[in-house]
């Protein structure tokens, strides 16, 4: 199936290949997902635009919630938002431990950023651009503890 072309550009196809991969995988499958990696080889495999084969969405919120489903998502969140949440809280206390303060800010930023930018692109299948997220997380976390 032909999903893509230049006839009609928009988005470049991102919106054709979202509502594709929903109707196909997602719609029956809303509370547990179609399951982990179900996805890319069938995409890979099956599904053209006129000069290349797809394998990702370029929208992995979008990804995690077709695979895992709505409890996935909802975990997902909870994680992204507790960091979030609790880094923001220890960057507006007063505290006089800079470094903490300053982990707490880089964690924000970074956790902050890496949830921006996975709407556009494929950090999941990237491990060198979320590693440093949760990196800076670790970071923070180890040293709120002291």
């Amino acid at each position: 199936k032909e999903l893509m072309s230049t006839d009609n550009i928009s988005s470049s196809g991102r919106d054709y290949m979202w509502a594709y991969t929903i109707e196909k995988f997602y719609v029956g499958n809303e509370i547990w997902g179609c399951g982990l990696g179900s996805m890319k080889g069938y995409l890979r495999d099956n599904v053209k635009g006129e000069t290349e084969h797809f394998e990702m969405l370029h929208n992995d919120h979008l990804h995690i919630l077709i695979e895992t489903g709505i409890v996935g998502i909802i975990l997902y969140s909870v994680f992204f938002i507790t960091v979030i949440i609790k880094a923001f809280n220890v960057i507006k206390r007063k505290s006089k431990d800079y470094v903490v303060r300053i982990s707490a800010l880089c964690s924000f930023m970074s956790m902050s950023s890496t949830l921006f930018c996975m709407y556009y692109g494929n950090l999941l299948s990237e491990l060198s651009a979320i590693g440093f997220s949760f990196l800076l997380t670790e970071l923070f976390f180890k040293l709120n503890k002291q």
